[in-house]
């Protein structure tokens, strides 16, 4: 594939406009072509689908069914028309569900039981602490090995992606991060952000490439902190805007392979996207609860109240089983499609450049935990 000219370097607001040897602004070439390629009525079909899977097989499928939908999103995902794939399966991901149930079992069982036995009073206060203390420690951990897994299963163009870094700097990074949000009363959450960010990202890389992460952090802290003021009036819209900008801006400092990038993803299509998402589910939550309560109340054997609670209790069960397909629907895929529409890339792209990664590939464990523990059982 012959090298795909940008239209200009990356460059800050600050840097002079580009000129030619002429004097007249550098003309416009055509960019590195992204695009999602997906449609909402495929995702709703496919998850439909799963979801019916899943509930006849009593929830075991849904580790295959993530790696289907992973599937889909993956391979509508185009650079330069050529797709993703992502590689992983459902029985990775069963495996490491097991390796992480009967990892943790004992452990969350001690931490039930020991202020009990620390404890002379009631040790309701100890078994909070001590379970917070836990996923403290546990989510950084877990969401680290995630991403690594899904990076290692992602490849274009044959050319694998990777995670490096070490799990326990970024446990660090985001412990510590924690006390100091605990210390300030929040806000100090931007500051967080970005240097979780910047540590993932700058261990990104894709075949050889290395990304480079230049985020500074107080392009995050101040954000934060006027959104985080403004969370009682907006209810809670200011915090959308926040994940928004800080994606952009995020976006905004990234370079790989010599490509640079721009987003211009408006705040109001999230809202918008998020607002259609709760609706749907209120509606879909209506319409099932109501029909329930119809098809009971056609039996007439049973009282109002118990046929309200039945109703109540198939309602929010409902919304357990029909959320994926319609956040698929009306959220993840038009929202990376949008995201994807407003991606610029600056840059020369040379495919055949990129080598193999030196990242060794994390086992058959999965993802999270299991895959931090380097278990390989497949």
């Amino acid at each position: 594939m012959p090298d795909l000219e940008i239209s200009k370097p990356r460059r800050r607001p600050w840097d002079p406009k580009p000129h030619d040897s002429a004097g007249d602004a550098v003309a416009a070439a055509p960019g590195v072509g992204l695009a999602f390629t997906g449609t909402e009525g495929d995702a709703l079909r496919l998850f439909s689908k799963l979801t019916l899977i899943i509930m006849v097989t009593a929830g075991v499928y849904r580790f295959w069914a993530k790696a289907a939908v992973r599937q889909f999103l993956w391979g509508h995902l185009e650079i330069d028309k050529e797709p993703l794939e992502y590689t992983g399966n459902g029985l990775e991901l069963f495996r490491s569900f097991l390796i992480v149930v009967t990892l943790l079992a004992p452990l969350f069982l001690i931490a039930s039981i020991a202020p009990f036995i620390f404890s002379d009073g009631d040790g309701s206060l100890w078994e909070v602490g001590l379970f917070g203390l836990v996923w403290a420690v546990l989510m950084p951990l877990g969401a680290f090995q995630a991403r690594r897994y899904r990076l290692s299963r992602t490849l274009w163009r044959g050319v694998r992606g990777a995670q490096g870094g070490s799990a326990m700097r970024y446990l660090w990074i985001t412990f510590s991060g924690y006390i100091l949000l605990v210390l300030t009363a929040g806000f100090s959450f931007g500051n967080l952000r970005a240097r979780q960010i910047r540590y993932l990202n700058n261990n990104v890389w894709m075949g050889d490439q290395r990304m480079q992460c230049d985020l500074l952090t107080g392009r995050l802290t101040w954000l934060w902190i006027g959104c985080y003021l403004l969370l009682p009036f907006t209810l809670g819209i200011s915090y959308i805007a926040y994940r928004t900008i800080e994606a952009r801006r995020t976006v905004a400092h990234v370079r790989i392979a010599d490509l640079g990038f721009k987003s211009e993803l408006p705040t109001t299509i999230v809202v918008a996207y998020i607002a259609l998402f709760a609706i749907s589910m209120g509606l879909a939550w209506a319409v099932f609860s109501a029909a329930i309560y119809a098809a009971a109340t056609a039996f007439g054997a049973i009282g109002a109240d118990i046929l309200e609670n039945i109703a109540t209790i198939l309602g929010v069960f409902s919304i357990v089983l029909l959320a994926p397909p319609i956040r698929l629907a009306t959220f993840t895929v038009p929202l990376l499609r949008k995201f994807m529409t407003t991606l610029t890339v600056t840059g020369v792209l040379r495919p055949e450049t990129i080598g193999a990664s030196p990242i060794t590939q994390p086992g058959g464990g999965g993802e999270g935990l299991a895959a931090l523990l380097d278990f390989d059982v497949g």
